[in-house]
Formats: structure tokens, C-alpha cells, sequence
């Protein structure tokens, strides 16, 4: 069983992930490649259309995630100041709740009645959960990736945030799905 690490709209993940394709970056797009490089079996791997579906998804929730408002990334932007972590301190409330937000993510991106969603920008199939009896396929634990990212002013809610695999959300880092609030980073 493969564990994994621990774990449109105005500008689309699909234009980000372009960008950074050509300045050298992987892409993401060419379905699966950039995952298996990641060390990711094939049965981890969803099929075509379940990419271009989780794609297709993603790329709604991102034209309709909320922008934050000017207080908001004055808030952010003080909070990283003062931070000793990369991206702040805030991790989106104790275990209980970031869990919360992943098994709520799962069910809005399908999981319940498929057993896993699927990374809009890998092609990965995650899990909600480690755990064998909920997760038994042993997917990789979705990460919760961020529609408008801290810098913006984006909070871990459930309408600024995607199921991603963690190494491409660690991989896209601070880059931006919308051009709101750009000029502030």
C-alpha cells in the first residue's frame, strides 16, 4: 500500500499551471505524467475523464469562491509578518477541524459515492482519511489546497479550498487560481 508524503474564472488553475510550464515548470496537464514522477502508482492514477471531470469542477468552484474582502489581507498580510512558519501560523483550526474540512471537501468533490476524489491538478485519487476502515484502497490524504491563497487574504474555508494532492499543493505553493488580490502580494 502507497502512503504518499504527510500528507473559467478570471486566471484558472489551468493558466497558472501553463505559466509555470513554461518557464520550466512541470505540467501538470499532460494527465498523470507529472504525479507518477512523484512516485505515484498507475492504480493511484484516475482515469481521463475523471481528471478532466475533477478539472471541470475545480475550475467552477474557483470562479465562484468569494474574494476576500481589503481587511481580510491586511489581516493575512500582518499574520505573516509575525509568523515563525512559512505561510502563518493559521493551519485552519486544531485536528479536528482541518479533518472536518477534508471529509467535507471529499463529499462535495464526489468521494462518497466514488471512495476517492481527484486532484484537479495531478490526477491524483485521494482519501479523506488515513484511516484503513474509512480509506481501504489506501489513497493518498488530500491536502487542502487554497483557492485564494494567504497572501490574497485566503482563510481555510470550505469555499476557498480544493482537494489536492499534497506534493502539487506544496508544488504550486503561493501561486495564485484568481488575479484578485494580486496586488497585494
Amino acid at each position: 500500500m502507497w502512503l504518499g508524503g504527510r500528507g473559467g474564472g478570471p486566471v484558472s488553475v489551468f493558466d497558472t499551471v501553463r505559466k509555470h510550464a513554461a518557464k520550466g515548470g512541470h505540467d501538470q496537464l499532460s494527465h498523470g505524467n507529472w504525479a507518477r514522477g512523484q512516485g505515484v502508482p498507475d492504480e493511484f492514477i484516475a482515469s481521463k475523464a475523471e481528471f478532466k471531470a475533477a478539472q471541470k469542477q475545480a475550475k467552477a468552484k474557483i470562479a465562484k469562491a468569494p474574494v476576500p474582502t481589503k481587511e481580510e489581507v491586511e489581516k493575512a498580510h500582518r499574520d505573516l509578518k509575525n509568523a515563525r512558519r512559512a505561510g502563518g501560523e493559521s493551519r485552519g483550526g486544531n485536528s479536528r477541524d482541518r479533518r472536518n474540512q477534508r471529509r467535507n471537501l471529499f463529499k462535495e468533490f464526489g468521494g462518497e459515492e466514488r471512495g476517492y476524489v481527484v486532484c484537479h491538478g495531478s490526477g491524483v485519487k485521494l482519501h479523506w482519511s488515513r484511516d484503513p476502515e474509512e480509506n481501504p484502497n489506501g489513497f493518498p490524504i488530500l491536502s487542502r489546497g487554497k483557492v485564494f491563497v494567504k497572501k490574497q487574504g485566503g482563510a481555510y474555508r470550505l469555499s476557498n479550498l480544493l482537494p489536492e494532492f499534497l506534493a502539487y499543493n506544496k508544488h504550486r505553493g503561493d501561486s495564485p487560481l484568481r488575479e484578485e488580490n494580486t496586488e497585494y502580494m
